[in-house]
């Protein structure tokens, strides 16, 4: 049994005994603390009277945890919670919550068997219980409006207070109550999220340098699975380290391999070439470096992180130089090349043609943001009419316009996709909405063949438009898995300024599949290579002309 599932036992363990201990057991500060998290976020978005903003629930946070340590037994514990409880005021009657209603609830996310933990009293279970059916039905610290959520009326914490244990304790416990209750992919996630809060209370609890803190919290939010979800400061800048090497990489086969260059100038200091390929980072191979920072590599998937993410977190330092052992043509060799601060870079920007007719009659459309916007479309589909097939490239972050774009390509309206969104009455279940309608009436659309090229930088609302263009009869999909993280960002603030994003609502086809982690999966798969890298040549690309001069 190797040490990662080792230690996912030994907290499964830990959680089962929490929840089904002997009342007369004594319990350490992490089970008090791990079932306080729980129930005050249950409060927090459940109970009528906290609802109201009068309470300032976080105070009443901090208040509560030095009393747990007069509680050595579940028996004690829950004769704690009753009176924390009762002093919160009455419960009245909810009329509404238990009527019949017409949702399609999606419930994989939803969980309250802990209200019934044989941990708690007959007395405890029986005020949750209580509450539970008798809900707020107004949230005072999530809205919803249109397709975003927000969590609203929430106190700034202060960086500056991070030293104590409490505050640090109550921003562990907000965010894990956000994600418990309207995080729409909770149960997609690698780890358990419970596991998850009993794995972080002590490491919370135990912080010693506020650099430690700041890294906590990002491997919180990457835990999440979530290409969306990041959280960066200075701190965590400074522990990558702020200094690049001139030249970007993905990590293919355990190596990091060159594959662009910041300007033209600083890379040829070094001689450093399309295709390099380092095997170790002052002597420490880069799979070790990799597997050493992957919990503070965001990404929903591998081949994000790997092939898009990881550019922080192998070969930067805070050093001038930094010395890499290479493969370059079969030959290893090894020196030591030039670190810069990003300000050095000067990047060239190449004008980009929004569309263009290739040889052989093909239409290529780049819907990068800017270059392509809804004004073009008219003059874009005018000037591409004629050709036997379009080519979408949609590798990078396009406008919003998929909609003004389908009503070219579709005969009919069209629903691309299928969303879930949190249900604000009955906090932890979501329900089923349908997704965009596209395109419309329209006998004379585009006749040629329409193919889409993606990979593992296409994310969110180009997943989205992605998705929209396979409504397109025989649209091919052609490149890499994308990012797996599509639909809205919601915004959480950890402390002053410093947020992070979540994923706010489910994405799904219409027929219910997922695309969350998984991402859009190509119709004919490309997949990045040593050689394609070292050439400069761009295979998807290639392989969507070579299919479409295949075409009559």
């Amino acid at each position: 049994m190797n040490s990662q599932i080792r230690h996912r036992t030994l907290i499964l363990l830990l959680s089962f005994s929490i929840l089904a201990c002997n009342t007369d057991q004594e319990l350490t500060e992490t089970q008090k603390l791990y079932l306080t998290a729980k129930l005050w976020g249950f409060l927090k978005y459940y109970h009528p009277e906290v609802n109201k903003g009068q309470i300032n629930w976080d105070d009443e946070l901090i208040n509560f945890i030095p009393r747990l340590a007069d509680a050595k037994t579940n028996q004690d514990l829950s004769k704690l919670y009753v009176r924390w409880i009762d002093s919160l005021g009455d419960v009245s009657p909810c009329l509404d919550c238990d009527t019949p209603t017409a949702k399609d609830y999606f419930d994989k996310n939803f969980n309250l068997s802990w209200l019934q933990a044989e941990a708690f009293s007959p007395e405890l279970m029986k005020r949750l219980q209580y509450i539970q059916r008798n809900r707020t039905q107004r949230q005072h610290y999530v809205s919803l409006e249109g397709a975003n959520t927000y969590f609203t009326n929430e106190s700034v914490i202060p960086a500056a207070e991070w030293k104590d244990k409490h505050v640090r304790l109550l921003t562990l416990f907000r965010y894990w109550n956000v994600i418990e209750y309207f995080y729409p992919y909770k149960y997609v996630m690698d780890n358990d999220w419970d596991d998850l809060l009993l794995y972080f209370i002590p490491k919370f609890s135990n912080v010693h340098t506020e650099q430690e803190y700041h890294l906590l919290i990002r491997e919180l939010t990457v835990s999440l699975c979530d290409s969306h979800s990041f959280f960066t400061t200075d701190l965590i800048k400074e522990f990558a380290g702020r200094k690049y090497i001139a030249a970007t990489f993905v990590i293919l086969d355990d190596k990091a391999v060159i594959n662009g260059f910041y300007n033209d100038s600083l890379p040829k200091l070094d001689d450093l070439r399309l295709g390099d390929a380092i095997l170790s980072v002052d002597n420490i191979p880069v799979a070790e470096i990799y597997n050493k920072n992957v919990k503070y590599i965001n990404g929903s998937n591998d081949a994000v992180k790997k092939l898009d993410y990881s550019f922080r977190w192998i070969l930067n330092g805070n050093t001038d130089t930094v010395k890499i052992t290479f493969e370059r043509m079969g030959e290893i060799q090894s020196k030591v090349i030039r670190r810069y601060e990003p300000s050095m870079w000067k990047t060239k920007q190449d004008a980009v043609i929004g569309w263009k007719v290739l040889a052989h009659n093909i239409g290529y459309v780049n819907l990068e943001e800017g270059i392509v916007k809804v004004e073009d479309l008219s003059r874009m589909m005018q000037e591409l009419a004629s050709t036997k097939a379009i080519i979408f490239d949609l590798r990078g972050y396009p406008e919003f316009m998929w909609d003004e774009l389908l009503a070219y390509f579709n005969k009919e309206e069209k629903v691309f996709s299928k969303l879930t969104e949190p249900d604000l009455s009955y906090p932890g279940r979501f329900v089923w909405q349908m997704g965009d309608t596209i395109g419309k009436f329209n006998p004379s659309a585009y006749s040629g063949k329409v193919m889409i090229l993606m990979h593992e930088g296409t994310q969110s609302r180009a997943e989205s438009f992605v998705m929209a263009l396979q409504t397109i009869e025989g649209a091919i999909t052609i490149g890499r898995q994308t990012s797996g993280a599509d639909g809205n960002i919601a915004e959480f603030v950890f402390f002053n300024d410093k947020i992070s994003w979540i994923t706010g609502r489910g994405v799904f086809y219409p027929d219910g599949r997922e695309t969350q982690r998984i991402g859009i999966v190509p119709d004919v798969h490309v997949p990045l290579t040593l050689e394609d890298i070292r050439t400069s040549r761009d295979a998807i690309l290639e392989k969507a002309i070579a299919m479409a001069n295949q075409m009559k």
